[in-house]
């Protein structure tokens, strides 16, 4: 038993604690993560673009102001003589709409999705905590369990050597130093799978913060986070309608599609706009050489027959808009069922992980009469060897059951759309510099 635990902290320090100096929690990672992710920029991005439609749209219903100039010189070459002219002139041009409910129409589609954007965005920046949060807790899982296999490949090189010696003594019999090398050729490949597992979660830790994903802590004490109680679910539930992202964000495409039916109304509807213009124009050819004037007046429109052409638009939009109906009420569907399979998640992950902490405590107790079994000779070097294979899957099995419960949280403050600064404050609590195996 003492070897095991001396193999396995040799292990986390192989693992864990080379550069622990520059070792970075779930908080550094995220502040990272925004100054260098480009999916992070570009949603920055996207989300400045998307708000100007609520500017385009106010623009529809402004004044629209346009001055125009032109200034030419004529040149005659018949008949001889005649001198060069000259002709300048400019001209102000004003148009208001006044009654015009495809313009209203479309400016308020424009501060609907620019209420879109910034949703939009919230959502793209929780997704991208998220997703560095995932990837973090798999990196620091896969250590974990890098750790473990190492630990467990050590104690079996250490069953074999015994296995060999007691066999040749006649003491052990041939098929248990077989059993003994299996489970190191197990072990060896078990290390090879974890190690190409670790690599790949630490490559993504940089790709998503630039930082070495080698430097990630292990995680400790989960059982610091609590659950919610089975009463307060159905309360969560209807809370996640308020304020999940997608939830909200199926509401506001609901608005549009209304918006859109409006537009497509306005086809049939009159069209009013107030023009005012002012000119003044000199022409030494013309009669008489120099005129000025303005004129102000109101202009009037009314579509009579497009060919059945707005009546199907407007059918159209109406569709569109059930539509959008429908897919609302699917995602609050969806997303209620997802918010009780987190908080299920959570409850019983706590309880799954008080169960493999228990687990490994009698696999331990189990692992210590054994090795005591040996010395008396109740038990023989297979039974030794199944002790502490026993022991240490219970102890990878702990690390998975640590991971999921943790995941489960992150699943719950993103679907709430709570997925913000004191969530990493709190998981980073749960966060050691090296993984302990009792």
């Amino acid at each position: 038993m003492k070897n095991i635990i001396r193999y396995f902290l040799i292990a986390s320090i192989m693992v864990c604690l080379p550069g622990s100096s520059l070792a970075f929690g779930l908080v550094e990672a995220w502040d990272a993560a925004r100054n260098f992710n480009s999916e992070y920029a570009a949603a920055q991005h996207q989300r400045y673009a998307e708000r100007e439609k609520n500017n385009i749209g106010r623009a529809g219903l402004l004044p629209q102001i346009s001055i125009a100039t032109n200034h030419t010189r004529n040149h005659w070459e018949s008949p001889v003589g005649m001198p060069s002219s000259e002709a300048r002139s400019y001209s102000f041009q004003l148009n208001q709409p006044l009654f015009d409910v495809g313009k209203y129409a479309a400016f308020q589609r424009g501060g609907i999705e620019a209420k879109m954007a910034d949703v939009q965005f919230d959502l793209s920046r929780q997704q991208l905590l998220a997703s560095v949060i995932r990837a973090y807790l798999e990196a620091s899982r896969a250590q974990d369990l890098l750790a473990a296999t190492l630990a467990a490949k050590k104690a079996y090189q250490l069953q074999v050597q015994q296995a060999y010696l007691a066999q040749r003594l006649g003491t052990a019999s041939l098929l248990e130093l077989n059993e003994a090398q299996a489970a190191l050729d197990g072990a060896s490949a078990k290390e090879l799978e974890d190690r190409n597992e670790l690599e790949r979660w630490q490559l993504e830790v940089g790709r998503l913060t630039g930082l070495d994903g080698k430097m990630v802590y292990t995680v400790d004490n989960v059982l610091a986070l609590k659950p919610y109680p089975e009463s307060e679910f159905e309360y969560l539930a209807n809370r996640a309608m308020i304020v999940n992202h997608s939830v909200r964000l199926a509401e506001l495409a609901i608005e549009v599609a209304r918006s859109d039916v409006l537009a497509k109304k306005s086809l049939h509807m009159p069209i009013l706009s107030l023009s005012a213009a002012y000119s003044d124009k000199h022409d030494a050819d013309g009669f008489p050489a120099s005129r000025r004037g303005s004129s102000i007046g109101v202009v009037f429109s009314m579509p009579i027959f497009s060919g059945g052409g707005h009546q199907a638009q407007l059918r159209e939009s109406l569709s569109n808009k059930d539509a959008a109906q429908e897919k609302s009420e699917a995602t609050r569907r969806q997303v209620k069922a997802q918010i009780l399979k987190a908080l299920n998640d959570m409850n019983s992950g706590v309880k799954l992980t008080m169960a493999k902490e228990k687990l490994l405590l009698s696999s331990k107790s189990k692992l210590d009469s054994t090795r005591l079994g040996l010395k008396v000779g109740l038990r023989s070097q297979l039974d030794l060897l199944q002790a502490e294979q026993a022991y240490l899957d219970a102890f990878a099995g702990l690390i998975e059951s640590k991971h999921r419960y943790l995941t489960s949280h992150v699943n719950f403050a993103l679907l709430m759309g709570n997925l913000e600064r004191d969530v990493l404050s709190r998981l980073n609590n749960v966060l050691t510099l090296r993984a302990r195996l009792s």
